[in-house]
């Protein structure tokens, strides 16, 4: 008796969803790139759930013909190619043929669709792989698809799946990325019905601005090179707003969203003599070379790919960014004590003052300025009271620069002490670093570094002491982060 059987359509066709269909994320980049293959101008993502109740998308694109509406949810069904050769030269962003038949498997698929000389619309209903009969609607030019309870049918798959907050978040960075790969269209991104993102389709700058904000987009670098058929052109992020992971990196290869370790590895080399240990750079690439230079069948995901020529890509890549960032003038500006606080006079210090009752002031009632309290920063009263050097006896218990070295743990500090005392404060640094002269040796104080190192000892004595060492913040402190950094700090909110 035979042992080996041919699946069911119904089953080989769950198993092949699994390969296409990973996550809500999955369903909404496949149905997009249908719709950006589809010529569309505009297109409209709206989720619900994170995408596990509802995921809908919407263009304006070409439409589908009514006796094509059901091949279109057949497996391996495309009208992007039709022979093997076709797949060395493939332009489209879709051309498997299976991302509707895989997602129309494991969901409850509703499409209207109308192209532009139809005189009506046509809808179909998908229940789990079981279709429903056609039918006429009133509709625009264009499709529309909603998918609804993901998973409904396979519940082992649906146990697996991420809180919806994990999941809203991987299909909002996703999101993001298609704003920036598509500037010529007009995205609408809604989330649990208000609208997230609604893009002007102007250009990849304006995208980075709605999408990073102002700071980031007023610190990008543009990049345009071209070399023999290839062009690549974005924006790379100046040093000073690095990342500290590359969750920040879009890349972008004929219109498609890739991702690249090759890619990403030359790029931080380039970067390497500006940036520090752990950050990352931003940056906004996109190439378009030949598409039989270039291999996008290596996954069912179609994120990754295979390039012909190596060694070619890594100079396009390494020349292109480090000439970008070498026309930059990178150079920061040292300043003076002079420099810091001539503009600042003793009478321009203002200090608020409260009642007694009323919580805390910068001051007590009657208290001269001379006596006010030192913090540890050359920004403190003395420092706008003298600009010019100054002799710092570091036995002084009041002494800003005392406190700083007393905290720095890079050296030994009983000899550093001895060495540096009585030094002649010279000047600041790019507001960071004191420079401070004694005898024949100069000596660079990291302020900050020193400062959090003498904060954290006096947390790590009080801790073991069992005080209480935390407090709110009198203010708040607002911050931006992207879709992946709010997912994490919201799973971690407690602690």
């Amino acid at each position: 008796m035979s042992k080996i059987h041919i699946l069911d359509k119904s089953v080989s066709n769950r198993i092949a969803a699994g390969e296409v269909v990973e996550k809500p994320a999955s369903v909404v980049k496949e149905l997009v790139e249908n719709s950006i293959d589809a010529g569309a101008s505009k297109i409209s993502i709206e989720i619900k759930n994170g995408g596990i109740k509802k995921i809908c998308i919407q263009d304006d694109g070409c439409g589908i013909e009514k006796d094509d509406v059901i091949n279109a949810f057949m497996p391996h069904a495309t009208s992007k190619i039709e022979t093997a050769d076709d797949l060395d030269k493939i332009f489209t962003l879709g051309f498997r043929g299976e991302a509707l038949a895989s997602i129309a498997s494991v969901s409850q698929v509703e499409m209207v669709t109308k192209t532009e000389d139809a005189e009506i619309g046509t809808g179909i209903k998908i229940n789990g792989g079981e279709f429903g009969k056609l039918y006429c609607i009133g509709a625009n030019k264009g499709t529309q698809i909603t998918v609804n309870n993901l998973f409904y049918n396979t519940p082992v798959r649906r146990k697996f799946l991420r809180k919806e907050k994990t999941e809203e978040g991987e299909i909002t960075s996703l999101v993001e990325k298609l704003i920036l790969s598509n500037p010529n269209i007009r995205f609408k991104y809604i989330v649990d019905d208000k609208i997230k993102y609604n893009t002007t389709a102007s250009s990849t700058l304006d995208d980075i601005y709605a999408i990073y904000g102002k700071e980031i987009a007023e610190n990008v670098i543009p990049v345009n090179e071209a070399k023999e058929d290839y062009v690549l052109k974005g924006y790379i992020g100046r040093p000073e707003i690095s990342k500290p992971n590359r969750s920040y990196q879009t890349l972008i290869i004929n219109g498609r969203i890739v991702r690249s370790a090759f890619v990403s590895n030359v790029i931080q080399e380039v970067y390497e003599n500006f940036l520090m240990k752990n950050k990352y750079p931003l940056y906004v690439l996109s190439l378009t070379l030949p598409p039989e230079s270039l291999d996008v069948n290596v996954h069912p995901s179609k994120l990754e790919v295979k390039f012909e020529n190596l060694a070619f890509i890594h100079r396009l890549f390494s020349g292109a960014v480090y000439s970008a960032l070498m026309e930059q003038d990178l150079t920061r500006k040292a300043t003076t004590l002079d420099d810091e606080f001539k503009e600042l006079k003793k009478e321009d210090v203002v200090f608020y003052e409260l009642p007694k009752d009323e919580g805390v002031s910068f001051k007590e009632q009657d208290t001269p300025i001379g006596e006010l309290p030192r913090e540890i920063s050359l920004s403190s009263v003395e420092a706008f009271e003298k600009v010019e050097p100054k002799k710092i006896d570091l036995k002084s218990s009041e002494s800003d620069l005392t406190n700083m070295m007393l905290g720095m743990k890079s050296v030994h500090q009983e000899s550093f002490k001895e060495a540096v005392s009585k030094a002649e404060i010279k000047g600041v640094i790019f507001k960071t670093y004191i420079l401070a002269e004694k005898d024949d040796s100069l000596y660079i104080i990291d302020q900050h570094a020193a400062h959090e190192r003498k904060i954290y000892e006096e947390y790590k004595e009080r801790l073991e002491k069992g005080e209480n060492v935390s407090q709110a913040l009198l203010s708040p402190y607002g911050f931006s982060v992207n879709a992946y950094e709010f997912d994490f700090i919201s799973s971690h909110i407690d602690a």
